[in-house]
């Protein structure tokens, strides 16, 4: 049990269509930054509630302001990054704490 990621499947797969709605509503001019302010802080809430790094969705994110960029799929790449990272680190073996001496 100690080796499970930290986000199911279902999450993950409503994450993903979660992104992928926010990806198509970014292809309208001038709703792309609210949609993209909404989905930055909505995201890393997520992520921080679950303990898992968010940092590449923060990065599809920022990227997905920037004029010009703004019609790439940043924010499902951001988020399906995050996910394969958290099932990747859950099958790392955790390192042990020895105690040392008699205590």
């Amino acid at each position: 049990m100690e080796n499970q990621p930290k986000i199911s499947d279902g999450e993950a797969v409503l994450l993903i269509a979660f992104a992928i709605t926010a990806d198509i509503l970014n292809l309208i001019p001038f709703f792309n930054i609210l949609v993209t302010i909404v989905t930055l802080f909505g995201f890393q809430l997520y992520f921080i509630m679950k303990g898992v790094v968010g940092g590449y969705n923060l990065a599809g994110n920022l990227i997905d302001i920037i004029p010009g960029l703004n019609f790439l799929p940043m924010v499902t790449a951001g988020v399906v990054a995050t996910i394969i990272h958290d099932r990747i680190t859950a099958k790392k073996p955790k390192l042990q704490k020895y105690k040392y001496g008699g205590f």
